[in-house]
């Protein structure tokens, strides 16, 4: 609620001015009971026509125009119409970049006392009230009808509000107005709601709860019912081999209850039929409903490392006594200092390092991080490298520097490495399966217009289980993976150690899904394959162009005049048509003769159909062995050369052989084959007209069709090896041939 429709604003100022109360509870009577109300009490502006304001607003209150609360009642007046002026400009003028709206102090005043009423015995106070920079951020939520999530740290309360004191009074920030106009404007001090236990975590829930309220978004004991649900779930005993529900899942379940309410509410807030507000119809079948109840399941619980024994072991044993026999003056309480010295903590920077020596003399962890203004040992500890086996005079960092792979050096460093690969990833082993089945009919041809992935992570491990997905308790080397990231695929890698020693390592790659928000945002600016119009032939395309371009009575009356003229043609043509088909082939003639053959041709000719033997193959047939003249139809596709000469000389000999072999399963048909035989040698007669490679191929493919016409004369060849061969030959792909 802004500041011109408040009550409670609107009768604190007529209070502070003077007006009396009976005046106000007058002006109530009439309905004028806030600044937006008061302002269009009479239609005129403030001081243009003053009869009107004495007849509609001064003497039905005070009953004369000479009254003492007169003059109150026009400053009033004057005012409620310049802050409804100005709150329409806002409104219009209002930009993302603006601070919340804030919600006038006697508002939250007025709204907190009834709220305090309503839920006694509970106390709203102290750590229980929520800042007003909390309840402004929910006020304009309301405003613009539209759900964002209010982070568990920004929900402070108001005593933190009052006692935070700004750092430097003089820092300056530059934003951008709603005009454009660049200004300095003071920062807001950022105060942190405490969120260290499960209890600061109810009490900033429970805040929020009361700033929902307040901000007449969602009732206080509806949100109740969400920390209710929440916080029975963290509790709840777990199954035997499952983990205690963590704070991280009901954190993340609050962001999926506020991602399904933004999309409830997506046509802006609306209060329910019996007066319920904006969100808690919406709430109540939230939490029945399933999109929680996964996100606070109990997770598995990891498995626990290998219990060690009591005893110590041999090798131990003879590791110790070959430790005391090199150090026969350690003693007890020497060892124990270097164990002790081992466990120091490092600096994050060096994790992976060791903190001392092998005799527990301290490194100085400022020269391995290059910080150190000592030139020598200093009293922190040796200058010697920190990594472990190397002990060189020199610092971490230049070592480290030494590698050129940063993930090498991140791998030496002892932190985790990351490889991000924005490449689109391929499609998983499930998928192509699905392809196969004809599932989800998605080929070469027809790709995925966007991926389900925005990127995809290349980790490699050794030694580990490689998780299906990651989960927020991910052990190492995948944490930093983002969250709900699903494997891909993995593979073996062989690298070589330091050493030169052969290791074998999986490489997983992760695919990390777009958020919905990201998906829908991406899918709008898609279009669609078919919406373009570079599919479509030219024909067809001329004719849509034709429609587009003329009035429907216009189409009608060509397609009328294209239809007569045709008809007259086929009259015409009809005694020409009869001599034209008495020349056919007697079972060509049955199969065309209710066709007019002339017409068609006419018609192929005033379309611009570049097949020139059409008419000829439709009416006298075409061959079946050869070469096919191109119909110009479709566009020329050249498949390159897959094999060079040397590979198609070698598969010369199997492929000989392949033909016999498949010439002596069934029948024969020696016709077929004489006319293969027939049909070489035509072809070979323009061999002067070839290149060196191209005859010796034609020459390979006459000893076949020669070998295959021999056999067919012995009776050992069916019909359908016939066409076998002309298969295998039309499939043998020659390279570019240079000369021999």
């Amino acid at each position: 609620m802004s500041l011109v429709d408040s009550t409670a604003v609107f009768e604190a100022r007529a209070a502070s001015i003077g007006v009396p109360d009976d005046v106000v509870a007058a002006m109530a009577l009439k309905g004028w009971v806030s600044h937006g109300t008061y302002a269009f009490a009479v239609a005129t502006q403030p001081g243009a026509d003053e009869q009107a304001f004495l007849d509609g607003v001064i003497i039905p209150l005070l009953g004369g125009a000479d009254h003492i609360a007169a003059p109150k009642l026009r400053r009033l007046f004057f005012e409620s119409h310049t802050l409804t002026s100005a709150e329409l400009r806002r409104q219009v003028d209002s930009t993302e970049q603006e601070a919340p709206r804030k919600l006038p102090a006697p508002e939250i005043s007025q709204r907190m006392e009834m709220l305090q009423a309503r839920i006694r015995p509970l106390i709203v106070a102290n750590f229980m009230e929520p800042s007003h920079h909390l309840i402004n951020s929910l006020v304009q939520c309301v405003e613009d009808g539209r759900v964002r999530y209010i982070e568990w740290s920004r929900c402070t309360s108001r005593t933190q509000e009052v006692n935070n004191i700004k750092e430097d009074g003089d820092l300056k920030i530059w934003k951008t107005d709603s005009t454009g106009t660049i200004k300095a404007t003071t920062k807001e001090p950022s105060i942190v709601a405490s969120l260290n236990t499960e209890l600061d975590v109810h009490n900033a829930l429970r805040r929020r709860g009361v700033a929902y309220e307040i901000a007449q978004a969602m009732t206080f004991e509806v949100h109740e019912a969400i920390i209710n649900y929440f916080f029975f779930e963290l509790k709840k005993d777990p199954m035997e081999g499952f983990g205690q529900v963590t704070l991280q899942q009901v954190a993340a379940a609050d962001r999926e209850l506020h991602v399904r309410l933004a999309e409830a509410t997506r046509g802006g807030f609306k209060t329910g039929p019996a007066g319920e507000l904006p969100l808690d119809i919406h709430v109540k079948r939230i939490l029945d409903g399933p999109e929680l109840k996964w996100m606070l399941m109990p997770l598995p619980k990891r498995a626990a490392g290998k219990p060690t024994t009591d005893g110590p072991s041999k090798s131990s044993n003879d590791a110790e006594s070959k430790r005391n026999k090199a150090e026969p003056n350690k003693t007890k309480q020497d060892s124990l200092k270097l164990k002790r010295l081992k466990r120091t903590p490092m600096p994050k920077k060096l994790v992976g390092c060791v903190p001392c020596n092998d005799e527990g003399q301290p490194l100085c962890f400022a020269f391995n991080l290059g910080t150190c203004a000592s030139s020598s040992d200093c009293p922190k500890g040796l200058h010697m490298c920190c990594k472990k086996g190397c002990n060189k005079r020199h610092a971490f960092v230049a070592c480290i520097n030494e590698e050129v792979q940063p993930v090498a050096a991140s791998r030496k460093r002892g932190t985790a490495a990351v490889k991000v690969d924005d490449s689109r990833p391929s499609e998983p082993v499930a998928k192509r399966k699905r392809l196969v089945t004809g599932l989800q009919p998605r080929g070469g041809r027809a790709p995925l217009l966007l991926s389900d992935f925005k990127f995809k992570i290349d980790v490699t491990s050794e030694d580990v289980d490689i998780p299906s997905h990651i989960s927020e308790s991910v052990h190492p080397p995948f944490q930093g993976i983002p969250i709900h990231s699903k494997l891909i695929s993995s593979r073996l890698v062989s690298e070589v150690g330091d050493e030169g020693e052969k290791r074998t390592r999986v490489v997983s790659t992760f695919g990390v899904f777009r958020s919905p928000f990201e998906f829908l945002h991406r899918a709008m600016t898609l279009e669609h394959p078919l919406d373009t119009p570079h599919n479509v032939d030219k024909c067809n395309l001329k004719a849509i162009l034709f429609i587009r371009d003329h009035s429907a009575s216009e189409v009608v009356q060509f397609r009328a005049k294209q239809l007569k003229k045709y008809m007259s043609r086929a009259a015409q043509m009809s005694e020409e048509e009869f001599r034209f088909k008495e020349t056919l082939d007697v079972d060509v003639r049955r199969v065309l003769e209710g066709k007019r053959l002339l017409l068609f041709k006419e018609m192929a000719a005033d379309a611009n159909v570049g097949d020139e033997t059409l008419f000829q193959e439709l009416t006298e047939g075409f061959r079946l062995t050869g070469e096919m003249p191109q119909s110009k139809q479709f566009p020329a596709k050249l498949k390159p050369a897959m094999i060079s000469v040397q590979q198609l000389r070698e598969s010369s000999v199997w492929a000989k052989k392949m033909i016999h072999s498949s010439c002596r399963r069934v029948g024969s048909d020696p016709e077929i084959a004489k006319a293969v035989f027939e049909e070489t040698q035509q072809q070979l007669k323009g061999r002067e007209r070839k290149g060196r490679g191209e005859l010796w191929f034609d020459k390979l493919r006459l000893t076949l069709v020669m070998s295959l016409y021999k056999t067919l004369l012995t009776g050992g060849v069916p019909p359908s090896s016939s066409l076998r061969v002309l298969r295998l030959l039309l499939r043998v792909r020659v390279s570019k041939f240079r000369e021999d």
